[in-house]
């Protein structure tokens, strides 16, 4: 164990000068997170039991903005998604910005059964992946040297286990290599594996949720189809085409829901429920809404 010192030079209010000193204790016997690993020393981590197995080959790293803005994807429990790790450096800013998503974030690194692998990676107290702040970086610089430091060591820590780290930011980038580090945008990612899991693409926030976008521009990319004209959907509803029920949201699940309809009139009617998977299929719909299908 070793100690890195920080002196800062502070006046206070009747004009006496004050040397704080602070020390940041650095370690060389931290996990990685991966369970695979022999170099590794393995503590028991209480309700931290995330460790990162061998379903995929890349482990996932997200950066701040990819939590704060796509955390229903990081944590969707679907490929490439199923091996997660977390850095110090991204939890400690989540958690000073937003409460729920690192709510989020806790739960899912301390609870059992998930059926992907989470794990956190004490970055800045490891002695490998430290990185000394100088007085000229700011916050935000600082920050990302800590990620890429971090991003860098790993990929040739996990060399011998065959596994790679990947960069997962909500920025647009554009598969961007960084000292054998690979960056992804969220939406490349999911753009590169929706073939093979076409539900992932349900659970990506659209910059439409996140920001102000003037709904009437004509340039907006189109989420949705347009609705049924009322006089066809009522013409198919009197025919049997279509059915009529409430819309009633999945409190598990914001992007599955069922409807309760009934085909055939009176008491002799059949009565079941139709699930809704899908933002597509949603269709904008929220609970309560009559809807037909």
């Amino acid at each position: 164990m070793s100690v890195q010192e920080n002196v800062v030079i502070r006046t206070s209010r009747r004009g006496n000068v004050i040397a704080v000193s602070r020390e940041h204790y650095l370690r060389d016997d931290l996990s990685c997170g991966s369970d695979l690993c022999r170099m590794c020393k393995h503590p028991a981590l209480g309700l931290a039991s995330g460790r990162l197995g061998a379903s995929q080959e890349i482990y996932v790293i997200p950066d701040v903005s990819a939590i704060l803005d796509q955390t229903d994807v990081i944590l969707s429990d679907i490929k490439p998604f199923k091996e997660v790790l977390f850095l110090e450096t991204v939890v400690n800013e989540v958690r000073l910005t937003s409460a729920k998503v690192y709510a989020r974030v806790k739960e899912a690194l301390t609870t059992m059964g998930s059926s992907s692998n989470y794990a956190i990676f004490s970055n800045e107290h490891h002695r490998s992946t430290f990185v000394k702040r100088s007085d000229q970086t700011n916050t935000h610089a600082y920050r990302e040297e800590c990620i890429l430091s971090a991003a860098t060591w790993l990929a040739q820590h996990w060399k011998p286990i065959g596994r790679q780290p990947m960069l997962v930011t909500d920025k647009d980038l554009t598969g961007k290599v960084l000292k054998n580090v690979e960056i992804f945008s969220v939406e490349n990612l999911v753009r590169k594996y929706e073939g093979i899991e076409p539900k992932l693409r349900d659970f990506v926030q659209t910059r439409d949720e996140n920001s102000d976008v003037d709904m009437r521009d004509a340039k907006r990319p189109r989420l949705y189809s347009d609705y049924m004209p009322l006089a066809d959907a009522q013409r198919k509803l009197k025919n049997g085409k279509l059915l009529q029920g409430i819309y009633n949201t999945n409190p598990f699940n914001r992007l599955e829901g069922t409807v309760n309809v009934q085909k055939g009139a009176g008491s002799e009617g059949e009565r079941f429920s139709v699930l809704i998977q899908g933002r597509e299929n949603m269709n904008r719909s929220v609970q309560g809404d009559v809807v037909i299908v």
